[in-house]
C-alpha cells in the first residue's frame, strides 16, 4: 500500500507536468497506453518465468528495477533534462516489471493464506489499491505545488523501500518443482502455451474469463469518460468530488470484503457484484447532477471489490500452485485485452457521434435526450447508461449459465503442496 501510494504521487505529478508542458490530451492518453500495453503483451512470457523463478525474488527484483527507473527520472528532472520521451521509456520499463510482479504476487498469496480466507485476502489487496487511489491525488495535489515533480518522484523512490523491506524479511514456503507433464522435459515454448491450454481444458474458468473480457470492454468505455460527463455540467470541484466518492466507495467495499470474506458461493459475489456495478454506472448517466452521479458511482465502486475479490479467490483456489504464474498471466492478458479498444472507441464515439446528436436540436435530442438530457456531456451520459446496462445484462446471463453458476462445485480445488 505504501509503495502504491508513492507511485500514485508520481503518476499524478507526471499527468500535471505533461499537460502543463504540452496541453495535449492525446499525449496524456498515449502515456497511459504505454504504461499499460507492455505489461499486458509480455504477460505470458513473464508467467513462465514466474513459475520457474523464486516468486519472492521475482517481486524483489521488480521493485528494485522500478526504484531504479524512479531514481533515473529524479536525476533527469534535477538536471533539467526530463522530457516526454523519457516518460514513455521509463513507463514502458516499469510496465514490464509489473508483468512479473502481479502474477508472482497473486501466486504467492495462495501459498500464504488458507483457501477459505482467500476472499478476505483479495479484499485486502484491493484495499491497498483503493487507499492509494483515494489518498494519492489529494496528497499529491497539495504537495506538487510546494515541492514540484522532483519532490514527488523522490517520495516515490523512498516508498519503494517499504516493499523491498517487507520482501527482505518475509519468508515464503518453498515447494519442490514438479514438471507439467511427467516423463517429458519442459520446454519454454510448451510452457508458454500451457497457460492457455490449462484454462481451455476447464470450461468454467474459460467462461469466467470470457465474462471479464466482455465487462472490461463495457466498463472502461464509461470509466474513461468520467471527465467529459462531469465537466459537461460542473467544474473541476464537481469532478474532484465525484472521483473522491468513487474512491471512497472502492475503499469501503474493499474493507467490507476483507472483513466479511464474501459469500459462501463466491460466484454469486462475482455476478451479483457485476450486476450492481452495471446498474450504478447506468444510473449515473441519467441525471446531470454531481450529487446524483457521486451516489451512483459510490454504489458501483462499493460492489466492484466484491466482484473482483470473489473472482480472484476462485482462481487462486482452483488453479494448481505450481502453474499459477503462467495461468494468471494468461488470465490477465485475455481479461484485459479489450481495455485498449475501449479507450480507442469511447472518445471518437462521443466527440464525433453522440455528443453532436445530443446537443439541443440534435438528431437524438427529442428521443434519447428526453431521458438523459441534452447539452455538453450528455453523449458521455449515453455511454454510461448503455455500457452499464450491458454489464448488468452480461452478469445476469452469466449467472444463468449452469457451467459458471456451478463452477465451484464442478471444478475441484487445487491441492496446495506440502512445503519442502
Amino acid at each position: 500500500m505504501v509503495s502504491l501510494l508513492g507511485s500514485g504521487l508520481t503518476n499524478f505529478g507526471l499527468g500535471v507536468w505533461i499537460f502543463q508542458k504540452t496541453g495535449s490530451a492525446t499525449l496524456f492518453a498515449t502515456v497511459a497506453l504505454v504504461a499499460f500495453l507492455p505489461s499486458l503483451m509480455i504477460g505470458p512470457f513473464a508467467g513462465v518465468m514466474v513459475d520457474r523463478w523464486d516468486r519472492r525474488l521475482t517481486m524483489l527484483g521488480s521493485d528494485l528495477i522500478g526504484a531504479a527507473c524512479v531514481a533515473v527520472a529524479a536525476f533527469l528532472v534535477w538536471r533539467g533534462m526530463f522530457s516526454v520521451t523519457h516518460v514513455l521509456i521509463l513507463s514502458a520499463i516499469t510496465s514490464c516489471c509489473m508483468a512479473f510482479q502481479v502474477p508472482a504476487y497473486q501466486a504467492a498469496i495462495s501459498t500464504l493464506v488458507p483457501k477459505e480466507q482467500l476472499g478476505r485476502a483479495a479484499g485486502m489487496v484491493q484495499m491497498g489499491q483503493a487507499t492509494a487511489d483515494l489518498i494519492s491525488p489529494i496528497l499529491a495535489g497539495g504537495v506538487f505545488a510546494v515541492i514540484g515533480l522532483s519532490g514527488l518522484i523522490i517520495l516515490d523512490f523512498c516508498s519503494f523501500f517499504a516493499g523491498v523491506a517487507t520482501l527482505a524479511f518475509v519468508r515464503f514456503p518453498r515447494f519442490e518443482k514438479k514438471p507439467v507433464e511427467e516423463g517429458k522435459k519442459s520446454r519454454f515454448k510448451e510452457e508458454l502455451k500451457f497457460g492457455f491450454s490449462y484454462i481451455k481444458e476447464r470450461r468454467g474458468l474459460l467462461l469466467l474469463l470470457g465474462y471479464f473480457a466482455v465487462v472490461n470492454l463495457f466498463l472502461p468505455m464509461a470509466g474513461v469518460l468520467f471527465g467529459p460527463l462531469i465537466l459537461g455540467f460542473g467544474g473541476s470541484a464537481a469532478l474532484g468530488s465525484v472521483m473522491s466518492a468513487a474512491g471512497l466507495g472502492m475503499l469501503v467495499g474493499s474493507v467490507t470484503i476483507s472483513a466479511w470474506g464474501g459469500p459462501k458461493r463466491r460466484v454469486l459475489g462475482v455476478f451479483g457484484g457485476g450486476t450492481l456495478v452495471g446498474l450504478g454506472m447506468a444510473a449515473a448517466g441519467l441525471r446531470a447532477n454531481a450529487w446524483w452521479v457521486a451516489v451512483c458511482v459510490f454504489i458501483a465502486m462499493l460492489a466492484s471489490p466484491v466482484m473482483n475479490a470473489c473472482s480472484t479467490a476462485i482462481w487462486q483456489s482452483k488453479v494448481a500452485h505450481e502453474v499459477q504464474g503462467r495461468v494468471f498471466s494468461v488470465r490477465r492478458l485475455v481479461a484485459q485485452f479489450t481495455v485498449p479498444f475501449a479507450f480507442i472507441i469511447s472518445g471518437p464515439l462521443v466527440d464525433k457521434l453522440l455528443g453532436p446528436m445530443l446537443m439541443p436540436g440534435g438528431a437524438l435530442a427529442g428521443s434519447v435526450g428526453a431521458v438523459v438530457g441534452t447539452g455538453p456531456g450528455r453523449g458521455a451520459a449515453v455511454v454510461f447508461v448503455v455500457m452499464g446496462l450491458l454489464t448488468s445484462v452480461a452478469s445476469l446471463l452469466a449467472l444463468l449459465s449452469p457451467t459458471m453458476r456451478h463452477i465451484e462445485r464442478e471444478l475441484p480445488d487445487a491441492v496446495v503442496p506440502v512445503p519442502a
